[in-house]
């Protein structure tokens, strides 16, 4: 098969021997994960700004003071900050695991 897999049946066991990671396919690895953690940032930007337009619309309103409204958007930016740092921190960690393994 194309993952070059190999499995054997033995009475109600199947075992298939995972053939060991290559350099090209570690670092084929490590861009996916780029991919996948670029995308979740992109995703945590999507809900800022969806929050954000939420907190521009109370400001419309007039039923928050100014200072609410500053709070929160502070808040907002300390949380999606916050989720930054753990989605690089992920990343960094796991490109470590798929390098080192």
């Amino acid at each position: 098969s194309e993952m070059k897999l190999s499995p054997a049946v033995s009475s109600d066991i199947i075992r298939i021997a995972l053939p060991a990671l290559t350099q090209e396919r570690r670092l084929d690895f490590v861009k996916l994960l780029k991919q996948k953690s670029e995308s979740a940032k992109i995703m945590l930007r999507q809900a800022r700004q969806d929050i954000k337009d939420k907190i521009d619309a109370l400001k419309e309103s007039k039923t928050v003071s100014e200072d609410e409204i500053h709070r929160l958007l502070e808040e907002l930016d300390k949380v999606t900050a916050d989720f930054n740092l753990k989605i690089e921190e992920m990343a960094r960690k796991k490109e470590s695991e798929i390098m080192d393994f």
